[in-house]
């Protein structure tokens, strides 16, 4: 009954704020919910990422692969709704991460915890009344089965065990390795790499720009190692490559340094790439608030819900997520003006395909009508909160943190600038806001749990938010 009340409320209010528009004779669009027309297909299509998408929403496809009838999820039972202050609560987005990372855990894109993590914020959404879509992608999926670098240290023969870096190629090869720093392409000089086996650091751009950079040099295959402690288990390029790319971890990089100092940079070494792939799916989870005209501004508010297979994520990003859902509570009727969607996007970790596939099918003028996309990706561990993306919302948002008494803010980093979900949606050409906490030791880790997520500091990007939202809109 209380779902149906708030739903009755809802309209009445914009019916309310309609017939004003319209007594100053600037409104003429009536109410209608839902707002978007929907489309149905069935069409998958072939994307720059190897992803294919069946939406209800309709979309143009630059190439269509195949006709599939992909499957539907059933309708879930509608939960009780949350209620809760007038403002954003950290307690209550606490307890989204609480049910993301403990109670599900693991939601690695193809495993069972990510369908049941977007069933939950499928279920929550229509608890507040909004319309929910849940597209489905198909992405080509890669399994490690054994990837190797060997080499002769002068005492004997001995093997690094490292993780194939997602959309690298399989593939043996033997060649001298060369070691280039960054891979910043301003270092490496013209052909330099030339038939040989470059040795890279993580950091500063992306796994991409280091691998396009070294084969523009004329490597035959990269070696990327971790600029943490820890193994490099989780690297993903933006698109396939024709190089065999294997990730190691940072002792093992630095050993390999060593050696090529010793060696006056002559190190012999024999690169193994075994790579499985296969077709796997996922869905986008997309909550819908409309505004009181059909072609109002969008507000897009989101962050990736799925983990890495190592650990539950609850920094990363059940953090993230707990925010948008929380928002999506707070939000429910304020500002009319704003269409709101509000996005859990699948298959992060793998290379930003859940939200390549929701950017690809929006439409000409979909786009046009986003005025801010706001990525909130690992937002509650490390002492710095990081803001980046296009210079007026940035503008805003650094604001909006000395508004609401948040210190302690920065400029993105460059290595992680483009490195989340907002990044398609910068590509495409519209406007986006990145909030992030970059220096979490539990990065992709089993021991990023609960335990270290703070309230406190998802209060404090609710508030940021909120505050961009009212500044964006002159109220």
């Amino acid at each position: 009954m209380l779902k149906f009340y708030r739903f009755g409320r809802f309209c009445a209010f914009l019916i309310f704020i309609n017939m004003l528009l319209s007594a100053c004779g600037a409104a003429t669009t009536a109410v209608s919910l839902p707002v978007t027309k929907l489309v149905h297909t069935d069409q998958v299509i072939t994307t720059a990422a190897n992803i294919s998408v069946s939406t209800q929403t309709s979309f143009t496809a630059t190439s269509v692969l195949q006709t599939a009838a992909l499957p539907t999820t059933p309708l879930l039972p509608t939960p009780t709704p949350m209620t809760g202050p007038d403002s954003f609560s950290g307690t209550l987005a606490l307890q989204h991460v609480k049910k993301l990372a403990e109670d599900i855990g693991i939601r690695y894109v193809g495993t069972a915890g990510q369908n049941q993590s977007a069933d939950y914020l499928e279920g929550y959404y229509r608890s507040l009344d909004y319309k929910v879509e849940r597209p489905v992608a198909t992405y080509l999926s890669t399994k490690d089965k054994g990837s190797y670098l060997r080499y002769n240290n002068g005492a004997g023969s001995l093997e690094l065990k490292g993780t194939a870096v997602n959309y690298s190629s399989s593939g043996v090869l033997e060649a001298p390795l060369s070691y280039i720093g960054y891979g910043l392409a301003e270092q490496i000089p013209t052909n330099s790499l030339n038939g040989k086996i470059a040795l890279i650091m993580r950091g500063q751009i992306t796994f991409e720009e280091k691998v396009s950079n070294a084969k523009n040099a004329g490597a035959k295959g990269v070696v990327i190692f971790n600029n943490i402690a820890g193994e490099l288990e989780t690297a993903t390029l933006a698109q396939q490559t024709d190089l065999p790319v294997l990730g190691i971890g940072q002792e093992n990089g630095q050993k390999l340094r060593e050696l090529l100092d010793t060696n006056s940079n002559n190190l012999q070494v024999s690169l193994e790439v075994n790579l499985e792939s296969t077709q796997a799916s996922f869905s986008n989870v997309v909550a819908i608030r409309p505004s009181v005209k059909a072609t109002a501004p969008i507000i897009i508010i989101g962050g990736h819900y799925d983990s890495v297979a190592a650990g539950p994520g609850a920094n990363d990003n059940a953090s993230g997520t707990a925010v948008v859902m929380e928002l999506g509570r707070v939000l429910a009727l304020r500002y009319p003006k704003y269409e709101f969607r509000f996005i859990g996007f699948g298959a992060e970790e793998v290379g930003l395909v859940g939200s390549t596939a929701y950017v690809q099918a929006l439409t000409p003028e979909e786009r046009q009508r986003v005025v801010a996309m706001i990525n909130i990706d690992m937002i509650s561990v490390g002492d710095t909160l990081y803001i980046g993306g296009s210079s007026g919302l940035t503008r805003l948002a650094f604001n909006a943190a000395s508004e609401v008494g948040v210190s302690n803010v920065a400029g993105m980093p460059a290595d992680i600038a483009n490195a989340s979900d907002h990044a398609p949606f910068a590509a495409a050409g519209m406007p986006v806001l990145f909030l992030n906490r970059e220096n979490d030791p539990n990065y992709h880790r089993a021991t990023d749990t609960l335990d270290k997520v703070l309230p406190k500091n998802l209060e404090m990007v609710g508030n940021i938010v909120i505050k961009v939202i009212e500044n964006l809109s002159g109220n």
